[in-house]
This record gives structure tokens, C-alpha cells and sequence, in this order.
């Protein structure tokens, strides 16, 4: 194997574990909460993770996915990863994809049927100045 291959793998990854510690955050506050907001689910981040999100494309990036798909519906996952094409090219954040990983790392989270982020009046502004709106966080087992 090609040592550029390589690397862009143990980069993908990276990248993959560091957005699932940001979905995973929300997932639990939607499982344990019901209706939370981000702000709350941020702060189940290591501190590590919490000094980066502020100023990460990534996160904004998640948080913007979440909030377009509207009604997320897990029982229409399997469904959804049997049709995908897992794409190596260029990195996109597949959150189907990264549900699963989730799911097979904490299986109590798959009696979580439902989730959804809506837009509200909060801001969380970060001590960088960057402000995101904090989104309410609705999930239903």
C-alpha cells in the first residue's frame, strides 16, 4: 500500500473518531435528556474536544447536516447504510455511516428512535468570539 493511501486513511480516521465524539455527545443528550440543547450536549466533551469545537469546520459542519435533515428516523437506518456508497474520494461527513459505529460502541443507544435539532433563539457564543445557535436537541426512544 501507497504510504500517501495510508496516511489519508489515519486521517479519515481521525477525522471519523473526532466527529463521532461530537455526534455521540448529542445522541446521549438526546437519550438521556429527551430535549436538550447543544450547549448542554458540549459539555460531555473532553476538554481536548471542547477547546477545538469552537474554531473546528467539522462541528459546524455536523451541527449543519443535523439540522438539514430535519427528522433524522433510525429505524430507517440499516435501510439507508444497505444503499450507500461509501465514499473514500473526498471527505464527507457521513453521518449514517458514523451512527452505526456509535450504535455498535454504545447498543443502548439504539433504543433511541428519533432525533431532531431545531433552531431556537440561544446563541453559545465561544470564548473566540464565534457564535453558533443553540440548538434544541429532541430525541425520542
Amino acid at each position: 500500500m501507497e504510504m500517501k493511501e495510508k496516511e489519508e486513511r489515519e486521517e479519515r480516521e481521525r477525522r471519523d473518531k473526532k466527529v463521532m465524539a461530537y455526534l455521540e455527545a448529542i445522541l446521549l443528550e438526546a437519550y438521556y435528556e429527551g430535549e436538550s440543547h447543544l450547549s448542554r450536549a458540549l459539555t460531555r466533551l473532553d476538554e481536548s474536544l471542547y477547546n477545538i469545537v469552537s474554531f473546528d469546520f467539522d462541528f459546524y459542519s455536523l451541527v449543519v447536516i443535523l439540522h438539514q435533515n430535519k427528522l433524522i428516523d433510525f429505524k430507517d437506518l440499516e435501510d439507508i447504510l444497505s444503499r450507500m456508497v461509501r465514499d473514500t474520494s473526498a471527505y464527507n461527513i457521513n453521518i449514517y455511516y458514523l451512527f452505526e459505529r456509535i450504535f455498535d460502541k454504545k447498543p443502548e443507544l439504539r433504543a433511541l428512535k428519533t432525533l431532531i435539532l431545531i433552531s431556537g433563539d440561544k446563541k453559545i457564543s465561544f470564548e473566540n468570539g464565534n457564535e453558533i445557535t443553540d440548538f434544541i436537541i429532541k430525541g425520542e426512544r
